[in-house]
């Protein structure tokens, strides 16, 4: 069995260079839907918090062996600045020494 991650890490390039950026190749359609629910590329730290308490048990989907190693996805609800807590999935990259959780993605969930 896998422990539950020690801590979560969301790299602020990953809010700032592409969930949150309007003009990314990938992640304009990410940034249309997060800013539909009030996330907005001058508050970041909105979406990290919003990120972080996704990232609970309640959430847990499944765990995922990658070539870069193991990914915890997340699917749930994920509170917002307009409280309309839309379902995503985010995945979360396992740091093998440290036991902590980088974020990777997320998306709205079908």
């Amino acid at each position: 069995m896998v422990p539950w991650p020690s801590g979560h890490i969301v790299p602020t390039r990953k809010l700032t260079g592409d969930l949150l950026d309007p003009n990314h190749s990938q992640g304009a359609a990410k940034c249309r839907f997060l800013t539909a629910f009030g996330f907005h590329p001058q508050d970041p730290a909105a979406l990290e918090r919003a990120l972080l308490a996704h990232a609970s048990p309640a959430n847990f989907l499944d765990i995922q062996v990658s070539p870069y190693g193991l990914r915890f996805r997340q699917h749930g609800p994920m509170p917002t600045p307009v409280e309309a807590d839309p379902v995503v999935r985010s995945i979360w990259q396992i740091d093998p020494s440290t036991g902590l959780a980088r974020f990777v993605t997320l998306k709205p969930a079908r």
